[in-house]
């Protein structure tokens, strides 16, 4: 977190993010699929945890359809300036 801009990137093996200001938000997003019917848990890890809500989770993702997941970051007001890491993580569950 810092006095800056915003930046926030994804890619096939990191979320980083760059500056962001007190009380802005940022959206990115990711595609997901399967070969299979699958229940679909998103969470987040980390100190940024807190900060980042997700467009869909919990879900059933049909065989072979691609679903584009948003991973929303909302800086609050009085969050501490400094440094935040975490980790996304999507599993895959056999559906019934």
């Amino acid at each position: 977190m810092t006095e800056g801009g915003a930046a926030f990137n994804v890619n096939d093996e990191n979320l980083s993010m760059g500056k962001t200001v007190r009380g802005g938000s940022a959206e990115r997003s990711f595609h997901i699929s399967n070969k299979q019917k699958s229940l679909v848990k998103v969470s987040a890890a980390g100190n940024i945890s807190p900060y980042l809500t997700f467009s869909d989770n919990n879900f059933i993702l049909p065989a072979n359809e691609v679903k584009q997941i948003f991973v929303y970051f909302i800086a609050p007001e009085n969050i501490s300036l400094g440094k935040y890491h975490g980790v996304i993580n999507v599993n895959f569950y056999r559906a019934k």
